[in-house]
């Protein structure tokens, strides 16, 4: 059985002892009115109390345990999830670049054969492409 697995098992007791403690709390009913009676209702009512808080204490101090040695467990793979996410981030920033290359060199390409097209069949719509196409390119 693992640590936490002990550890999850002690906070379960204490949540079962806490809940049989506040049973216990709840069917002692109200103060009596007799002041002997009274004074022992009083003394146990604080010892249930206390017994209730401590254990709450405790459940709270394992809980924050478990969550620490799972973290740690968790930590070699964080560090490896943040080279991949570090490779990956370089990765795209090159296709980013290589991305505006290829769009570079297309509206080149455009220019050119918008400039071909005018050059062989001179015509208002041929000048309105080469225009549009040399400011693709410039941009």
């Amino acid at each position: 059985m693992a640590t936490s697995d002990d550890i999850n098992e002690i906070a379960n007791l204490c949540d079962n002892t806490s809940s049989a403690t506040l049973a216990k709390l709840i069917a002692m009913g109200p103060c009596p009115t007799n002041a002997k009676a009274a004074d022992i209702w009083h003394k146990q009512d604080t010892q249930y109390k206390e017994s209730i808080a401590k254990l709450g204490n405790v459940s709270n101090d394992i809980a924050a345990t478990i969550v620490t040695e799972e973290l740690d467990g968790l930590w070699p793979t964080l560090d490896d999830l943040d080279v991949a996410v570090t490779s990956a981030s370089a990765t795209i920033d090159a296709i980013k670049d290589f991305n505006a290359i290829v769009n570079k060199v297309a509206t080149i390409i455009d220019f050119g054969v918008a400039v071909v097209a005018m050059a062989s069949v001179p015509t208002p719509l041929g000048a309105a492409s080469i225009v549009s196409s040399y400011q693709k390119m410039m941009a």
